[in-house]
Parts: structure tokens; C-alpha cells; sequence
């Protein structure tokens, strides 16, 4: 891609999934005891760079974007892991450092029911996103999303960090995932929402903040709120978007049966994100994050990352 791609900085979880590929086992019995209670995978466990900013962030970079990204990662194993991912791809590591990395282990759905244990890291620095971003030049264009690690003491330096950027005319992209539900109250979540240029949400975890009413009708009260820009994120559904100027549309998808759709969230934000910072129409914006993320669930992690 053309090297004119403008820079964005990026805040939020950088982890390691990672994923077992199958539990198919064979159990073994030994002078007539069983040890059932031990799995013997038939392939080894596959790492992945993970995370609602760090795999939006080596992405990004991967298309030609010079990307600055805040999270919490650390020297350990699966730290120096990330940390070689995101050099490889260019991605620009600023924070400070973790104690221990973000990790999930990620077994097969069992019965469509997706399962797995999370060490969700440490809490995101967000006042060193705004130091980056000053000490760097052109820099209009942030995404943060919600995590797992998001805290009750989170929302005012968030709100802090939004109020800044947009006194700095960067353009902020919000996904507040379905972690800031319990955590933060409807007047904090609203303030943010009015420093917001857009959010990037499923219907599930828009609906977590206003009555469920059909896509459209349901990112209305955002607007209300500010936001110039609201996409609805509907898995094989595709996309919806909603503008404050009364424009509104709908892109479709191909589903894929039974796949894994792991990551495809945070795909599609990488592709929103680069659409909008680089000037698309919105339209084509969106259908580029829905192709992406499409094309993920479809040939699957490993294989995307490889060939993007």
C-alpha cells in the first residue's frame, strides 16, 4: 500500500492467544488406571497476537500505516513473543512495561459454546497515549477499545484522554466492547460518547446503553449524544452505519458457516479504521472493514496473518 497512509495511535489490550487446536485425545490406560484426567492434543498449541488494540495495531501497520500503539506488555515469554510480532510489523510499543502479558488459552467451541481462561493484564496507562501523541507529529487519528481489565477508576482518565485528543483535533474511534456495561455508569459513558467521531459497536453492546430498536433506530441516541459517525457491527449480517448528517446504510456479507469468528470484531475495526483515516467514503469504508473481517473468519487467523 502507498506509503501517504496517515499515522494513527491505537490504546488498549495487546495479548497471546493462545489457541488448542484440538482436543480429540487419546487416553491412555496404564496397568488398569485410567488417566483420564490428562488430554493428549494431537497438535501443539498455536500462539497468536491478540487483543482489541494490538491486533487492530499490527494490522494497520501490515497495510502501511505508522502506528503507535499504548498497552500493557511485558518481558516474559509471551511479552518478548508480542514485542516480535509488533517490531516485525512496525508497530511503534509505547507505554509502560507489564509486570506479566495478557493471556488467553482458547480451546475448541464445544456445542457452538465458546469457552476459554483469560489473564486479562494490567491496567492501560491512558495518560501515556496522550504523551505519545504530542511528542509526535500528524498523529489526527485514535482508536481505543473497551477490555476485559476496564475498571470502575477507568472512565476519568479515559474522559480526560478524549477531552485532550479532541482539543487537538485528533479523531477519536471508540469500541466500548461489552466490559464498560458493569463497570461504568450511563452519565460517564455518555460524556464519553460526546468527545466520540465514531463508534464502532455490536447491537448487543450498543443495546447495553440504549434500548434495542433495529440498528438504525438503536444509533440514534449516540448521535444525540455527539457522535458524528455510529457503525453497528452484525457478524453475517454484515454492517450498519448512521451519520449525524441523516446518512445511513447497510453493507451485507457472506456468512460462513460454522466458523470461528474469534477476532473478527477487532479486524473489521482495523479496517474501519483505515478506511476512515484514509478519506474513504464512509460506504466504502465500511464494506473494506466488512470484506476483512469476512475474509478472516473465513480462512482463519493464522492464514489471514500470514497473507496480509
Amino acid at each position: 500500500m502507498t506509503e501517504s497512509l496517515p499515522p494513527v495511535h491505537l490504546a488498549g489490550n495487546c495479548a497471546v492467544d493462545l489457541v488448542v487446536q484440538n482436543t480429540d485425545c487419546n487416553v491412555r490406560k496404564r496397568d488398569g488406571q485410567s488417566t483420564c484426567n490428562l488430554q493428549v492434543l494431537a497438535e501443539a498449541p498455536n500462539p497468536l497476537l491478540a487483543g482489541n488494540a494490538g491486533w487492530p495495531a499490527y494490522l494497520l501497520a501490515k497495510m502501511g500505516h505508522t502506528v503507535q500503539l499504548n498497552a500493557r506488555v511485558g518481558h516474559d515469554l509471551f511479552g518478548e513473543f508480542l514485542r516480535d510480532q509488533l517490531a516485525l510489523a512496525g508497530v511503534d510499543l509505547v507505554g509502560p512495561d507489564a509486570t506479566a502479558t495478557a493471556v488467553s488459552i482458547l480451546p475448541p467451541a464445544v456445542g457452538g459454546l465458546k469457552t476459554g481462561m483469560i489473564y486479562p493484564g494490567e491496567s492501560i496507562d491512558w495518560a501515556a497515549s496522550l504523551q505519545a501523541i504530542t511528542s509526535a507529529a500528524g498523529l489526527g487519528w485514535f482508536f481505543t477499545s473497551g477490555y476485559s481489565g476496564i475498571g470502575t477508576t477507568d472512565a476519568v482518565p479515559l474522559n480526560s484522554l478524549f477531552t485532550d485528543l479532541r482539543d487537538r483535533h485528533v479523531k477519536i474511534v471508540f469500541d466500548p466492547g461489552p466490559w464498560f456495561a458493569d463497570q461504568v455508569g450511563k452519565a460517564q459513558m455518555f460524556d464519553l460518547f460526546t468527545k466520540v467521531h465514531c463508534l464502532s459497536a455490536t447491537e448487543s453492546e450498543l443495546g447495553d446503553w440504549f434500548p434495542e430498536a433495529g440498528p438504525v433506530t438503536l444509533a440514534q441516541p449516540a448521535l444525540d449524544c455527539g457522535v458524528e459517525v455510529v457503525v453497528l457491527k452484525r457478524g453475517p449480517a454484515g454492517a450498519t452505519f448512521a451519520c449525524a448528517d441523516g446518512r445511513t446504510g447497510t453493507l451485507s456479507t457472506a456468512p460462513v458457516p460454522g466458523a470461528n469468528t474469534v477476532a473478527a470484531g477487532d479486524t473489521f475495526n482495523a479496517g474501519l479504521l483505515h478506511g476512515l483515516s484514509a478519506n474513504m467514503a464512509l460506504r466504502d469504508a465500511v464494506s473494506f472493514a466488512v470484506s476483512i473481517a469476512t475474509e478472516l473468519v473465513r480462512v482463519g487467523r493464522e492464514a489471514f496473518a500470514l497473507s496480509n
